[in-house]
């Protein structure tokens, strides 16, 4: 006991590899069993599925233009054509 009476900061340095020990310990566990884990399916296209996935997008982003571009022309009505009246002579 004398021993860390005169070195207090041995048992400070001791209490830390043993949590740095046990922290690793602990990471390598989990990483083990996420390593052994099966591994979940991942689903696959077709290469006409992807193909038709692809043209409905694109047909879906076309629509999206056209109704901004309608909204933005209707918003803005166009002014009405000046009249000219005739001046009494």
């Amino acid at each position: 006991m004398a021993f860390f009476k005169r070195r207090p900061w041995l048992v400070v340095l001791g209490a830390w590899v043993l949590f740095a020990l046990l922290g690793f310990g602990v990471g390598i566990a989990r990483g083990k069993r996420r390593a052994l884990a099966p591994a979940a399916p991942r689903p696959t296209l077709s290469a006409e599925q992807l193909a038709a996935t692809l043209a409905a997008e694109t047909v879906s982003a076309l629509e999206a233009q056209q109704t901004a571009t309608a909204a933005l022309t209707q918003a803005s009505p166009t002014p009405p054509a000046p009249t000219s009246t005739p001046r009494p002579t």
